[in-house]
């Protein structure tokens, strides 16, 4: 074992000026103790499966577990011949399209929470096949455990043909809604444009401002739905009643043309003058989507006073009491 400066017997007087300076890095250590980074790296592509022709994403998270930092990171990523790269974007750093693209990531730390990189790259698929990229990290640091450089994520692409647009059609929502309503019902109609019938429709219908303890009834033209309060056991029940209001619908299976309709209840125990912000998304599991971008929706409700209690009129047409509602 090779010591420090001035022989074996000042190593710890040695380490220990150093640690008193505070300068501790990679830079000052001896060569007893080179530097090391251990790097992994992890990759998803969405969406699974995509329509010829159509935008998918390939993103890429990288860790820098330490002890010390990585430099001269670089990523390089195989796209295959029949993907067209149609951009690239790094957290840090810049890429280079190639091929093969190359992401230039510079020093990533071991300090968390800033030890993350990550990169997000556009692509489009131009022939019906299944697809994979394939990454790989290298850094001028040692990476005591290599294995974990490299990821790889796979996804199909499928013909329009073969593809389902579902999408949340239309809502049928309080609107305004009144302060302290007990069960006031929201709608959401789902429906499949085809052109294929999609197997299995799921939906997710949230209301940000209202917790899980609001929560009246939900229910569906076919399958069913359920909420968090339907697996918690116990005294996790009263951490999900904390919870913001979210109703989970399986509906199965839709044909082409055919529409399918959710129902949720909650009590408004909000103030006037507050909103809801009714929020829902609609897809086929497994299945390539001919229209992504009519999946979801949003839309803020404003909450008013109970007509006639405690609010301002005045005497209308024959006598009736007009009650003006705040704009």
């Amino acid at each position: 074992m090779q010591s420090a400066p001035g022989g074996a017997g000042s190593t710890a007087v040695w380490l220990r000026g150093i640690l008193l300076a505070g300068a501790f890095s990679s830079a000052a250590l001896p060569p007893a103790f080179a530097a090391e980074a251990n790097l992994s790296l992890v990759a998803t592509a969405e969406p699974a499966p995509v329509v010829v022709g159509r935008e998918l994403r390939f993103f890429l998270d990288l860790v820098n577990q330490g002890p010390h930092e990585a430099e001269d990171v670089t990523i390089e990523i195989d796209l295959p011949a029949e993907v067209s790269l149609v951009a690239a974007s790094p957290s840090q750093g810049a890429c280079e399209p190639g091929p093969p693209l190359l992401c230039r990531l510079g020093q990533v730390t071991a300090a968390y929470p800033a030890n993350r990189a990550s990169i997000a790259v556009e692509t489009v698929a131009d022939l019906v096949m299944g697809i994979s990229f394939v990454a790989t990290a290298v850094s001028s640091t040692a990476d005591p455990f290599p294995d974990d450089n490299s990821a790889t994520a796979w996804l199909s692409s499928v013909a329009l043909s073969d593809s389902a647009d579902v999408g949340v059609a239309s809502r049928s929502l309080p609107t305004p809604a009144f302060a302290g309503w007990q069960d006031p019902e929201f709608v959401i109609q789902v429906a499949n444009t085809g052109p294929a019938a999609a197997g299995v429709v799921e939906v997710q219908v949230g209301i940000q401002e209202l917790r899980m303890a609001s929560f009246v009834s939900a229910s569906s033209s076919q399958g069913g739905c359920s909420t968090a309060l339907d697996t918690c056991v116990g005294f996790q029940c009263l951490a999900v009643l904390n919870q913001s209001l979210s109703v989970f619908c399986d509906l199965g299976g839709l044909p082409a043309g055919a529409t399918a309709s959710v129902h949720v209840s909650a009590a408004i125990d909000l103030e006037a003058g507050e909103h809801l912000t009714v929020s829902a998304r609609a897809a086929a599991r497994d299945m390539a989507d001919a229209d992504p971008s009519n999946n979801s929706m949003a839309v803020a409700v404003p909450v008013y006073p109970v007509p006639g209690a405690g609010v301002q009129g005045g005497a209308g047409p024959g006598g009736c009491f007009i009650h003006s509602v705040p704009r």
